[in-house]
């Protein structure tokens, strides 16, 4: 899915810029410091991120206008899960935390959420932080079952043994909802990918949790 790379793997000589570049940048890359580490991020990579923000914030502008053209069966939702992700490529143990977060739903099958999430390790001193936002769709209620597949974007903070670097992440995922009674809904599974953009060390990959939902409105 992405792989993990050192500051000594990302250097390489560009001999038309007469000095050291990042190996996809050029001679006007821009250089950040990450956890320590100069990475070089090329304008067209801030480019490609400029646009999918304006994507997404067009894609909320879009649910406001069909929450004004009608009323919804519910206005939006909170919940708690219990979250975990198991040994991967980038991640050093299993680890185990919590998914809080609500969403604006303004119509059955729509809503706009915003999640805080936290992972930490069992037998190493690492957690994960993430903050993401995001659409989410809802197939079809049937006999109280549904499902959905959701798309975010936001921060990640990893705290590995002290060190902590900050990263973007996407987190594509799906999901299994059943509802109790009334409000009340059983999230019987959720599973995301997150993805960060420079890999750090510790990222976890997949994420599953389970939990409640509480649905608001009408």
């Amino acid at each position: 899915m992405y792989s993990l790379t050192s500051s000594s793997q990302i250097w390489k000589s560009d001999p038309h810029c007469g000095r050291q570049s990042a190996t996809l940048g050029d001679c006007r890359s821009m250089s950040l410091l990450i956890g320590g580490d100069a990475v070089y991020v090329s304008p067209r990579k801030e480019q490609i991120m400029s646009r999918l923000l304006i994507l997404l914030m067009l894609s909320f502008l879009r649910a406001v206008a069909v929450g004004q053209e009608g009323s919804p069966a519910h206005s939006g939702e909170i919940y708690a899960l219990a979250s975990g992700a198991s040994d991967g490529i980038d991640t050093p143990a299993s680890s185990a935390g919590f998914q809080a977060g609500g969403a604006w739903r303004p119509s059955p099958r729509f809503s706009w959420e915003v999640e805080f999430g936290r992972l930490v390790a069992f037998n190493t001193p690492a957690n994960f932080d993430t903050l993401m936002t995001g659409p989410r769709v809802y197939s079809a209620d049937h006999h109280g079952l549904s499902g959905f597949i959701q798309l975010r974007a936001g921060a990640m903070r990893t705290n590995m043994a002290g060190r902590v670097t900050w990263d973007t992440v996407w987190g594509p995922g799906v999901g299994v909802d059943i509802r109790l009674a009334g409000r009340l809904v059983w999230r019987v599974i959720e599973v995301d990918a997150l993805v960060s953009h420079t890999s750090a060390q510790g990222t976890p990959g997949v994420r599953s949790a389970s939990g409640f939902v509480l649905r608001l409105g009408h």
